[in-house]
């Protein structure tokens, strides 16, 4: 079932496209990059994870809109070099402890809101509200983003803050486990994207 929220942003950017002002592009997800940062009591963790595919749509020189499915299976750590301990970071978080890839093998982000703030640079800042579906549950998730339209394609690139917990990822969290000391995990997690869509069409 669609719920109403959804359904007010899919009428929307069916209007605008009916009016002939809509510009959908697709994501170049071979270029755009997603980052990821966990922090705990005694360090913290980095890595990357990819896109499946997504679509940011544009009313003249506005954003409206945008789909983003992200690759769960894609989780990877960059920030340990020993193969072994690496690759056990890497089954932790992809096991029901944190993100149960082999269940949800796909999270999602849905733009509901894009509220231009002001030019800055070459570019546009957006403050971004939305939904993020992780584990098949759904939050509000707000942060800004900074769009660039060039002559060949458009880039955006921000930062956002998760809270897991939302998403029944309970392990090691202090909120949860008060007791566990020294050997808690941030309950927040953090996202650094930069993303470009594919090359612009010109040629009408």
């Amino acid at each position: 079932m669609v719920s109403k929220t959804n359904l007010v942003c899919m009428l929307t950017s069916l209007l605008l496209a009916g009016s002939g002002i809509a510009q959908t592009l697709e994501l170049d997800v071979e270029q755009s990059q997603v980052f990821w940062m966990g922090k705990k009591f005694s360090g913290e963790h980095s890595g990357t994870i990819q896109l499946r595919s997504g679509t940011i749509t544009f009313a003249g020189d506005r954003l409206v809109s945008g789909n983003f499915l992200i690759d769960m299976t894609s989780i990877r750590v960059t920030d340990i070099k020993d193969p072994e301990m690496n690759a056990k970071l890497e089954r932790h978080l992809k096991n029901d402890d944190f993100f149960a890839v082999d269940r949800y093998g796909s999270s999602r982000f849905t733009v509901l809101e894009a509220t231009f703030i002001a030019n800055e640079g070459k570019g546009q800042m957006y403050t971004i509200s939305g939904d993020l579906e992780i584990k098949g549950i759904s939050h509000p998730l707000e942060f800004s983003v900074w769009i660039v339209r060039g002559q060949a394609a458009v880039s955006a690139r921000g930062e956002a803050s998760v809270d897991r917990t939302l998403y029944d990822i309970r392990y090691k969290s202090s909120t949860f486990f008060p007791e566990i000391g020294n050997r808690a995990i941030d309950d927040a997690f953090e996202i650094r994207f930069e993303l470009m869509t594919r090359t612009l069409d010109h040629s009408d």
